[in-house]
């Protein structure tokens, strides 16, 4: 209903009284509220109107449509029927029971062809004598039949006409060969394509990790190895190494400084205990490379309890008196603290005696010298006195070395420890260490 007349303005009107305004707006306000609360009605009539309305086709159209679609699916299958009946497979009158589920929709033409499921080089073909929908009992008269055995699992659908019959059965049955032996063909070559699969599935998985797992070496290798280098660096952490081509050799950095990475040390074990008296700090261990030290059998901390300067062991914490310090290390020391091979062979290998002559007097009288080289072995001092004498004679053998005039030399603390015996074949009684004697020779 219109309200002009309410909102009209009128000569003398207060347009600046706020009364005159509000008044006005508040009748404008509730009449669209008003408005606005029906047209929500409407909307919520309206929403239970379109769900009425799907409800119902969802309730009477939903199902005719999926009764439309189910029937026009199934009209390929009206002419095909399966049966559990145990049946030869061979010529002659066959019967056939169809499940109840089936029995009703099923519409056999006159001729069919029944195979075990999933085996079409076996089958029989024939004509359909009669069929119970409401038994299920279908009778065959079988005309043809391909393979042999006795089947509970049977497939069974039309033939087109009955004179093809025999050129059908005989297509049926080459196509049937033609297709197990392309199904087990796709079977191999499935089975290779997921064996190839597989194991390119592996292959990669394999490589991804070899790929990380050399990355991840080589990125800690280039972190470590800082390259040939003409002198130590002057940073570095801890473990890092490089090849100084001055010295050709590695150098790895340790804690504080470069040092080489490999070296040789020959040493030993050093160990042993002292029982310290009141105030000492200083323990003579002796010299060593490395050393850890017990107080009481207690392991004391280096850098903190002690510090090493070798040959001394120096405690943080002067000693009570009578505390048993333990000490167990390793004193290595440098290759030239030993003698070489050479040097060795100088040393102490035995002076050549090549140029030696010696000089033996031979019988009692000192008839004749017997003089001969020797050649650093005991066989040319074998040979220097060896002799042959009658068996009355007396040997005796002086013994002269005498670099300088290699002449013969008498004085009696030269003589071979005073040996002097008759040469004989048989040993000789009596003698002292030392003493020798000459077997004359038969």
């Amino acid at each position: 209903m219109r309200r002009i007349d309410f909102y009209r303005v009128k000569r003398r009107d207060n347009l600046g009284d706020p009364d005159f305004w509000n008044k006005r707006l508040e009748d404008i306000d509730l009449r669209l509220a008003a408005n606005e609360q029906k047209l929500t009605l409407i909307d919520q009539v309206a929403a239970r109107s379109e769900a009425a309305a799907l409800s119902r086709i969802n309730d009477v159209l939903t199902p005719l449509a999926a009764e439309a679609q189910d029937r026009l699916t199934r009209v390929a299958t009206l002419f095909e029927a399966t049966s559990d009946s145990e049946v030869t497979l061979s010529e002659g009158p066959k019967q056939f029971i169809i499940p109840v589920g089936q029995r009703l929709t099923f519409a056999p033409l006159a001729y069919v062809i029944a195979f075990p499921t999933g085996d079409l080089s076996r089958y029989m073909t024939g004509r359909v004598e009669s069929y119970n929908h409401n038994s299920g009992v279908l009778q065959l008269d079988a005309m043809r039949a391909a393979g042999e055995g006795t089947f509970s699992d049977w497939q069974i659908t039309p033939m087109a006409f009955a004179s093809e019959l025999e050129v059908l059965a005989s297509d049926v049955s080459a196509d049937a060969q033609a297709v197990s032996e392309d199904r087990a063909a796709v079977l191999g070559f499935r089975n290779a394509a997921q064996d190839a699969r597989d194991e390119a599935v592996s292959a990669r998985v394999g490589s991804e990790a070899a790929r990380d797992l050399t990355q991840a070496r080589y990125t800690s290798f280039s972190e470590m190895y800082r390259g040939p280098l003409s002198e130590d660096p002057s940073d570095g952490f801890e473990g890092a190494f490089y090849f100084n081509t001055s010295q050709q050799m590695a150098r790895i950095r340790g804690a504080l400084t470069w040092a080489p990475m490999f070296s040789i040390s020959l040493g030993g074990i050093r160990q042993g205990e002292i029982v310290a008296t009141a105030a000492q700090t200083v323990l003579v261990v002796g010299d060593f490379t490395f050393m850890n030290i017990w107080k009481d059998g207690v392991k004391l901390r280096p850098g903190v309890d002690f510090t090493l300067s070798s040959p001394n062991v120096t405690l943080t914490t002067p000693a009570t008196g009578g505390e048993v310090f333990s000490y167990l290390g390793y004193y290595g020391t440098d290759a030239t603290d030993f003698y070489t091979k050479a040097q060795a062979d100088a040393a102490f290998y035995p002076r050549s005696l090549a140029n030696e002559t010696f000089y033996s007097i031979v019988a009692a009288n000192a008839a004749f010298y017997s003089r001969a080289s020797i050649d650093e072995t005991v066989d040319g001092l074998n040979t220097a006195i060896e002799g042959k004498q009658a068996a009355s004679s007396t040997l005796t053998l002086w013994a002269s070395i005498d670099p300088a005039s290699k002449a013969n030399v008498t004085a009696t603390n030269l003589k071979w420890q005073g040996a002097g015996f008759t040469v004989s074949t048989a040993a000789p009684s009596g003698g002292a260490d030392g003493d020798f004697w000459f077997r004359r020779e038969a």
